[in-house]
């Protein structure tokens, strides 16, 4: 269940950066190894998001009808303001993304019920689950899980309650590919679970998966293999059970289940003392040869671990380190090895959400990952005080992404800026460029070459949000930089010339990036086109420019840049 415990675990997060140890413990079988050193062949860029404004739409979900209507799921109306309803909002689309339309799912003397976290599936027939919690904001606690099924893309629904129990939370719903639908959730008292095997017409509730714990996710593979994730937390983080960290795994339907210990290590904290690290949702995907993925993060970094043999042992893969706290991951898998990754970081209270594609190939060689640029999600909370200003948030602890069936990959991103008056998602595809077209120069070491072409890009978006925190983590604190008219720039007054609001930049496009890799410094040239006022008056253009970085203290920052003028034709 998402809510302001959301928040209030991040910023605890935040405040836990200071204590970042090196954790060395290993999990029993964990054989770990980096993910940072194998360059993949491509590039990850992201398109304008298509925002859709109407009502809230936290932790939405997104899913693609075999005939290309796509659906996304959200929650939180009722509780912003808006007309007071239980009724669950869906939304679809049938032009890629482009325009949407609300859902008409029934009425609540229908069944059609929830106001809080929801999932979506779909199966192979077309046939279309939308489960949601219904859940007492007075009483802070979940009471109801209801399924609607759609068989007409959505144009009627029949909707069924699975459970009707004190501290009902977070139900997930995937479809094997026989047809058999899956439903989990939890109560407090251990994870439940339900299936229905004639297309959602009728629902047969299970023996509990496990005694205890939360449901975290739901992944089903390819032969049917079911896949359940249990951590500590559950009933909306009204209980916390030490040790419930496992993955189960079933392989006859749901019959029978075989327990293992989940992949790695990861901080946990009962929820009335201090998070080190804000955790929810412990994603896990099957691939198409029925390989399973866990992917999580820790004070370390992001880590991804492969298991062959269904959950009983697991090869780990370090991909990345985080300079800014990782958290809230979220995974999909597509084909033989072909995943898509996302995770929020934060740094001084400012969210940025992150989108990753990764290839995992044969035997235990690291696999290679891809990162587009980073970037802010709509969300401003209100201020804790009247006197506050309003400050960032991630309203809700995952970041969806789907495959597209046309060999695309988009994530859905919640608009709640109460600051603007504005609600809905935004939509964002990723654009990925393969061999040639991908590269944008020399990379002598192409995993820091992308490394560094990604925080130039940050620091482009930075400079058009006039982003004070995040320009003043990239720059070094002796940063210099040196204007066309020949005037040095401190760090300082750059910063200070972002807060003046004098420079007011609304685009900033870099492109023919090169980058030249020596040891712990590198330099990056380019070329930039800048739509730009300074004091009022215009002063937009091109320019090639020079970048001079060094790692420092293993963290890549910016000592010194130029610029020239690209003089117009």
């Amino acid at each position: 269940m998402d809510s302001n415990r959301t928040q209030l675990l991040a910023w605890a997060g935040i405040l836990a950066l200071g204590l970042l140890v090196d954790i060395q413990c290993r999990h029993p079988g964990d054989v770990r190894r980096s993910g940072r050193d194998m360059a993949p062949p491509w590039t990850l860029t992201l398109a304008a998001p298509i925002d859709h404004l109407d009502v809230v739409a936290r932790e939405p979900m997104i899913v693609e009808h075999p005939d290309g209507t796509l659906f996304v799921g959200g929650f939180g109306a009722p509780r912003m303001g808006q007309q007071q309803t239980n009724k669950p909002t869906l939304w679809k689309s049938r032009d890629g993304g482009t325009t949407w339309i609300r859902v008409n799912v029934g009425t609540e003397e229908d069944g059609a019920a929830g106001n809080s976290d929801v999932d979506l599936a779909v199966s192979s027939d077309g046939t279309l689950y939308f489960v949601n919690l219904l859940f007492d904001e007075g009483k802070w606690e979940g009471r109801q899980v209801n399924v609607g099924v759609s068989k007409d893309v959505g144009a009627t629904w029949k909707w069924a309650s699975l459970s009707k129990t004190r501290f009902d939370d977070r139900p997930w719903v995937k479809v094997a590919p026989d047809g058999t639908a899956h439903v989990i959730w939890n109560d407090g008292a251990g994870v439940c679970y339900a299936v229905s095997q004639d297309g959602g017409l009728t629902w047969t509730e299970r023996d509990r998966i496990h005694p205890q714990g939360g449901s975290s996710h739901l992944a089903v593979g390819p032969n049917g293999e079911v896949a359940v994730r249990v951590t500590p937390y559950s009933a909306s983080g009204h209980k916390y059970d030490e040790g419930a960290d496992l993955i189960a795994v079933s392989t006859d339907g749901g019959k029978t289940w075989r327990k293992h210990a989940a992949p790695g290590y990861r901080e946990w904290s009962p929820e009335d003392k201090p998070s080190v690290l804000p955790r929810w949702v412990e994603p896990l995907a099957w691939d198409s040869r029925g390989a399973l993925y866990s992917f999580w993060t820790n004070l370390k970094g992001i880590w991804l671990a492969r298991s062959a043999d269904k959950g009983a042992t697991w090869t780990t893969w370090h991909l990345a380190e985080s300079h800014d706290m990782a958290f809230y991951p979220y995974l999909m898998a597509r084909s033989a090895g072909q995943l898509a990754a996302t995770w929020f970081s934060v740094l001084a209270e400012m969210p940025r959400a992150h989108v990753a594609r990764i290839d995992v190939g044969e035997g235990e060689a690291p696999p290679r990952m891809a990162e587009s640029q980073s970037f802010e999600p709509e969300i401003w909370w209100p201020g804790r005080s009247p006197d506050d200003p309003p400050y960032r948030g991630t309203a809700g602890e995952y970041l969806a992404s789907i495959f597209l069936r046309k060999n695309g990959l988009a994530v859905v991103s919640t608009i709640q800026n109460q600051r603007d008056n504005r609600f809905g998602f935004s939509l964002l595809k990723v654009e990925e460029r393969r061999g040639e077209e991908a590269k944008k120069g020399l990379v002598k070491d192409e995993s820091v070459g992308q490394e560094l072409m990604r925080l130039e890009n940050e620091w482009a978006e930075a400079w058009v949000k006039s982003d004070v925190a995040l320009s003043g983590r990239i720059m070094a604190d002796d940063f210099m930089w040196t204007s066309p008219w020949g005037k040095v720039f401190s760090k300082a007054e750059n910063l200070a010339l972002i807060r003046s609001g004098e420079d007011v930049i609304t685009s900033w496009v870099i492109d023919d990036l090169k980058v030249r890799v020596y040891g712990d410094a590198a330099v990056v040239t380019g070329r930039c086109a800048v739509k730009e006022t300074y004091k009022g008056q215009d002063v937009s253009g091109q320019e090639r420019w020079t970048h001079t970085w060094i790692k420092i203290a293993g963290r890549w920052q910016c000592v010194a840049g130029h610029s020239s003028e690209i003089a117009q034709e």
